[in-house]
């Protein structure tokens, strides 16, 4: 069985911090709306409408922020499982990006795994140079639901390999073993036959 976890890198504890420190200064926004609303004048009842309306979703983002940063935070320090290979399959665990969820992939459902590299840019997507794990099922297996405000994007599964590692090695020992039939290919590797970057978006 091989185990990939989360780990506290530095990156990750940045970007926890600054998502909580983003969703605390919302929330304080927020919760100042309603002073200012109601210390206005004749406001009138349209424009009281969108002050109530903008405080609700400043709010909501505000609350989304601070919980995705805690959850990246302890998720690199409780070390959680982000992937997970053995004789039944390939189990995406459930990260801490929003509306991230567990996947159970049986070997028999599984037709290729590959290591990617991300190029596309853009507020949901990730960062240049970034790598990914992409899982293309075999025809007639049923697709996984793709997570909530996740782009469309190669093979038909695939997260990113942020804050934790990937060794693409093992989990190829563990297929030739348990599914022949299943490739495992880095798309990464300099001078690799089928390399290639794939698009996200």
């Amino acid at each position: 069985m091989y185990v990939a976890r989360y780990h506290l890198t530095p990156r990750l504890r940045r970007g926890s911090t600054v998502l909580v420190l983003m969703g605390a200064v919302m929330l304080s926004c927020a919760a100042l709306g309603p002073v200012v609303v109601l210390g206005a004048d004749d406001i009138g009842a349209w424009n009281l409408f969108k002050a109530v309306g903008g405080i609700v979703v400043l709010g909501a983002f505000g609350v989304m922020a601070v919980r995705t940063g805690v959850n990246w935070h302890r998720a690199g320090a409780q070390n959680w499982d982000a992937l997970v290979v053995d004789e039944h399959g390939v189990w995406l665990e459930r990260g801490p990006e929003l509306g991230t969820r567990a996947i159970r992939l049986p070997w028999r459902d599984i037709g290729a795994i590959e290591l990617f590299a991300f190029h596309g840019r853009g507020i949901f997507r990730s960062r240049v140079g970034d790598r990914g794990i992409a899982i293309t099922m075999v025809p007639g297996a049923e697709r996984p639901t793709r997570p909530f405000m996740q782009p469309t994007g190669p093979g038909d599964v695939y997260r990113t390999i942020r804050g934790w590692d990937l060794d693409l090695t093992q989990v190829a020992y563990l297929a030739s073993n348990y599914a022949p039939h299943v490739r495992v290919v880095d798309n990464t590797a300099p001078g690799h036959p089928d390399r290639r970057d794939l698009a996200v978006g």
